[in-house]
């Protein structure tokens, strides 16, 4: 059973069981033998049948069931529908007669729609539709028409009646499932692959370039790591993403251009980004063997103050072992190493940076190992009372610790350091966390044997009853990934870190911020280290560093209770 707290990149899913769902259910009010109520009778629609059976299934699950019929909703799907057939594009009719001198193209049209407008092969890189202005009108004209599931089927059936012998109809399906699924807080589908293929060379690479979608449409590059092979190949943060193999993605849904960042192995992919001019870039497709990073990584780190050093990179398991297995191994054999070695061990530094999740139990697991009483984690379903989780006074230390995380610390990773930094076990550094606290619960979509659906059925709770999705886990000091600034803890000049610095006094008072800073200045080691990895041309982990640097200096200064 598993647990889903990521967007997508790690599945970990929890199954929660429908019959103590439906247990937990209080019993419905008789009905009244004299009051007759007639029998709606279910529509049956031909083309978005699959959304039907989606909905069906989401009614038990979802964390907010009364939104399925979300106008939102279904407009996503016939826009996603019309964008997986070859070359065309949904519009609202109000926006294709403003500006339909410029889009051009040919109208694909039965009669069925009197509001929207189907463009086959439309002009949308002119000088016109490239406006902001223009751009950003669209969503607005969108506003206005009430989707529904007729309408819906009503955009399907004209799609279906275009299609030739070469459109892959179940693709179009599909790409209207995922429209409608995605709309749901975190909800999703996805193609379930048989254990032979997973097994089999893939021939098929997807690229994952992160973007978000300004209000005008344009589609931003953002939170590309240093260590990212698209920073190799020349993307940067804050490109806009232009047109990929020369497909214009403007006017394109983020889904969508994800489609269109696939090709075989050995081929590239041209992306334009627009910088300060425009840059076209090819992308190589290769399957990324990249020394594979192992689940767990330890080691013992030794200077002023002496640490074991853990780095997980996911909450992961299999049949010969799990993530809390090899914790918990690592820990004891490096325990065991610094005493042969009699070296001293002051901390346990816990790097969860750019882990987005695992399996619920394993998570569970984790904060058990640090947290030895108390409530962890709360979740609650729509339907049926909370259900509360505790540490169990199964620790494996009490050293002091640090947690590292960053903008791709996600779900169950930030849980533990949430928890971590709700009862002070421990100093949490580095940035902002993803902000992705959901409950999943995972099935095979009902009537199709090959498809997934992902549905959010409740929020992750800290102990103090607050839920952290969207808002993110906030470190309690600021470090900084990025050579270019003063790792100066409390800098004025840069707000981020002052700012932090405050905060952090409220969240730990045991920090004295001005002594650490001090300390670093005249004992840190941070700044040979990095001086030494780039005379080996290796590029340097700004962040782990000035972390080590801050948590001796806090070693060093903390007050005695």
């Amino acid at each position: 059973m598993k647990l889903n707290f990521t967007n997508s990149r790690i599945i970990f899913s929890i199954q929660i069981s429908l019959l103590s769902i439906l247990l937990s259910c209080q019993s419905p009010k008789p009905i009244p033998l004299t009051e007759k109520f007639p029998i709606e009778a279910e529509k049956i629609y031909q083309h978005s049948k699959r959304i039907s059976a989606i909905k069906k299934q989401m009614e038990f699950s979802y964390l907010y069931p009364k939104d399925l019929n979300n106008s939102k909703a279904f407009q996503r799907a016939a826009v996603l529908a019309t964008e997986s057939f070859e070359n065309h594009i949904l519009l609202p009719k109000s926006f294709y007669v403003k500006f339909q001198n410029s889009i051009q193209g040919v109208i694909i049209q039965d009669g069925v729609l009197s509001n929207l407008i189907i463009i086959q092969n439309p002009n949308l890189e002119n000088k016109v539709m490239l406006s902001d202005s223009v751009a950003s009108q669209l969503e607005d004209e969108f506003t206005k028409i009430t989707f529904t599931q007729d309408l819906l089927e009503s955009v399907l059936q004209v799609l279906y009646t275009e299609k030739t012998n070469d459109t892959n109809w179940e693709n179009i399906i599909y790409a209207a499932s995922e429209g409608y699924v995605s709309s749901f807080l975190g909800s999703s589908i996805m193609i379930l692959e048989k254990y032979e293929v997973l097994l089999q060379p893939k021939t098929i690479i997807s690229i994952d370039i992160p973007l978000k979608e300004t209000n005008s449409k344009r589609k931003i590059i953002t939170s590309l790591q240093d260590t990212s092979f698209l920073k190799n190949v020349g993307l940067q943060n804050n490109d806009e993403l232009l047109a990929i193999n020369d497909k214009p993605v403007r006017y394109l849904s983020i889904q969508t251009i994800n489609h269109l960042l696939k090709g075989k192995i050995g081929s590239t992919i041209k992306v334009d980004v627009q910088r300060n001019q425009k840059y076209s870039i090819e992308i190589p497709i290769k399957e990324n063997k990249s020394t594979e990073q192992k689940m767990i990584e330890g080691q013992i780190w030794t200077g002023k103050y002496n640490f074991i050093y853990i780095k997980v990179s996911g909450f992961l398991k299999n049949n010969q072992s799990s993530a809390t297995n090899l914790i918990k191994e690592n820990y004891f054999t490096l325990v065991e190493e610094a005493k042969n070695k009699n070296i001293i061990i002051h901390g346990f530094v816990f790097d969860l940076r750019n882990n987005s999740g695992g399996y619920f139990d394993q998570i569970i697991e984790c904060m058990r190992m640090f947290v030895p009483n108390g409530l962890l984690v709360t979740t609650q379903t729509h339907k049926g009372p909370p259900n509360m989780v505790y540490a169990n006074q199964s620790t494996i230390t009490d050293l002091p610790m640090t947690i590292l995380i960053n903008g791709n610390t996600g779900s169950g990773s930030e849980l533990i350091a949430g928890v971590i930094q709700h009862y002070q076990r421990g100093i949490i550094l580095g940035s902002k966390s993803t902000g992705q606290g959901l409950v999943h619960t995972l099935n095979k979509v009902s009537g199709e044997d090959s498809l997934l659906i992902k549905i959010t059925s409740s929020f992750l709770y800290l102990p103090n009853g607050k839920k952290f999705h969207e808002s993110g886990i906030t470190p309690d000091i600021w470090v900084s990934d990025q050579k270019e600034l003063n790792p100066n803890f409390l800098d004025a000049k840069n707000h981020i870190q002052a700012d932090s610095a405050g905060d952090s006094k409220e969240k730990n008072p045991k920090l004295d911020i001005s002594s650490i800073n001090q300390w670093i200045e005249q004992n840190g080691s941070a700044s040979l280290k990095i001086k030494s990895e780039k005379d080996k041309n290796i590029l340097p982990d700004y962040q782990l560093y000035h972390s080590l640097d801050f948590f001796s200096g806090y070693l060093a200064t903390k007050k005695i209770e």
